[in-house]
């Protein structure tokens, strides 16, 4: 029987294969690697990679692999597809900060609105103290003529009597 080899450089159970190596039988895979089980074996190469990236290294690294063997692809096509979402992680990075920015130039002009409506406010509070500024100084001034009338009638009361 005739050993298989492998055509290019895997890693395959948490071990490193070079290309030319035997390919190793399937239980030399620990049971802590396992590339499939029941919670990976439904998963795509990029839910494989999200699995690897949430904290489950070799068993991600190993399902990846894995997956890879039984799909025919190889390290490259891994590589090209991590390039892939690295590039549309990118982009959605860029989307994010162009967004952060116009906000905080929506933050920046909200302030100054309302920095305006403050002076404003202001402007509008002297113009009703001066309005009641002068309101008092018109209610003096009738009491004053009121006073100057009453006084000046009561002064030409008098001199009528006296006719």
């Amino acid at each position: 029987m005739m050993t298989k080899l492998l055509d290019h450089d895997s890693f395959i159970g948490g071990v490193f294969y070079k290309a030319g190596s035997p390919v190793p039988p399937k239980q030399s895979v620990p049971a802590q690697v396992a590339p499939t089980d029941e919670l990976t074996a439904d998963m795509t190469v990029d839910e494989l990679i999200d699995f690897f990236r949430n904290g489950h290294g070799p068993k991600g690294a190993a399902a990846i692999v894995d997956r890879l063997d039984v799909a025919g692809l190889d390290i490259a096509d891994l590589k090209s597809k991590l390039d892939a979402r690295n590039s549309s992680d990118t982009d959605a990075a860029q989307l994010i900060a162009d967004a952060n920015k116009e906000r905080d130039e929506a933050l920046a002009e909200v302030a100054r609105l309302e920095t305006e409506r403050s002076g404003a406010a202001t402007e509008r509070d002297a113009a009703m103290q001066a309005i009641e500024d002068l309101t008092k100084e018109r209610d003096d001034l009738k009491d004053q003529l009121a006073d100057a009338v009453a006084a000046a009638s009561a002064a030409a009361k008098p001199a009528t009597k006296a006719k």
